[in-house]
């Protein structure tokens, strides 16, 4: 396998002419899945982006060559976004059959059962979404722990605004990735592009979850429940007492927490609480630091451990060191 690596960046352009190799290096991305190539000799892989699987999100450019197949099932854990550039694939799902070309980009949640035939033209901007960061962009927009698997529509039509312009999106992303002394090559930067890339997915494409983010988005809130919601997302880490919350909402006491309870079902301090959460889980679950659970829970504003554990559990379904330490082996 042929790899040249730029250093200053996590990215790599990769060429490979044997079946086995190219099966491995995109099981490495992806996730288990079967390979078919049809014409082994005409095989001429390609792909261009993240050198090492990041544990949040992958992007590259992907080519075969020829044409292939390719199964996936329920071994698959993590979100698939890919639009051909050129030449044009088949999903088959079930009875349903979708068409992805140029014009039609496709979205694969986990664990779906699905064949997707691929022609030899074929050359594709690709993304891979860890499934536990889009989990928590979806946490932090419905205000609550998901219970039920998020699962999008396959079909992503480029006559979409929203769907063209986050393709552009990440064209340029993938674009600035190959310069050195990108911006991107400051993990912070990064990181922050990548949330907001995976909130506008997760807004635009529609989804089982997509009424419940429309209830809660801020964009639809009253002017007062926005300043309220902001000023916590400013100053989550401080004590907010609720006089405080209501002067800079500008409101009654009444009329904010029916107005918090009618945006994202909870109270003021429910919600300040379950930012702090959030919060924590985005810090554990990108600590490249090691800065330790206690570390992250007092910088996130809580003051008890005991306590941050408890309610961190039952938003969550696991305790922040399983976090820390599932994060921890992705990036080994």
């Amino acid at each position: 396998m042929s790899i040249s690596l730029l250093r200053a960046q996590r990215f790599a352009q990769v060429s490979e002419r044997q079946a086995s190799s190219v099966h491995e290096f995109m099981e490495s991305i992806s996730g288990p899945h079967q390979l078919e190539i049809y014409h082994q000799k005409e095989l001429a892989f390609s792909y261009a982006g993240n050198a090492v699987p990041s544990a949040n999100i992958s992007f590259g450019y992907l080519e075969y060559g020829t044409q292939v197949s390719v199964e996936m099932g329920a071994g698959i854990e993590h979100y698939t976004v890919n639009l051909p550039l050129t030449g044009h694939q088949t999903v088959s799902h079930g009875q349903r059959k979708i068409a992805s070309n140029p014009q039609h980009g496709i979205l694969l949640s986990p664990k779906m059962q699905l064949q997707i035939d691929i022609d030899h033209e074929y050359r594709s901007i690709f993304v891979v979404i860890n499934r536990g960061m889009i989990e928590l962009a979806l946490s932090r927009l419905i205000g609550r722990r998901t219970q039920q698997p998020l699962v999008f529509d396959i079909d992503m039509p480029m006559q979409v605004a929203a769907t063209a312009s986050w393709w552009r999106m990440t064209e340029h992303y993938l674009n600035e990735m190959s310069i050195e002394g990108s911006i991107l090559s400051f993990k912070n930067a990064a990181k922050e592009l990548e949330l907001s890339m995976v909130r506008a997915l997760l807004v635009h494409q529609k989804n089982n979850y997509s009424d419940e983010i429309s209830c809660n988005l801020f964009e639809f809130m009253p002017p007062y429940m926005q300043r309220a919601v902001r000023h916590i997302e400013d100053f989550y880490q401080d004590e907010i007492p609720l006089d405080r919350l209501r002067n800079v909402a500008g409101v009654s006491a009444d009329k904010l927490c029916a107005g918090f309870r009618e945006y994202s079902g909870t109270t003021p301090i429910g919600y300040i609480k379950k930012t702090r959460l959030m919060k924590a889980r985005e810090q554990l679950m990108t600590d490249t630091a090691g800065k330790g659970v206690s570390t992250i829970a007092f910088d996130v504003g809580f003051n008890h451990l005991g306590r941050f554990s408890v309610d961190y559990r039952a938003m969550f379904g696991e305790s922040p060191s399983e976090t820390a330490a599932r994060t921890r082996q992705v990036r080994l």
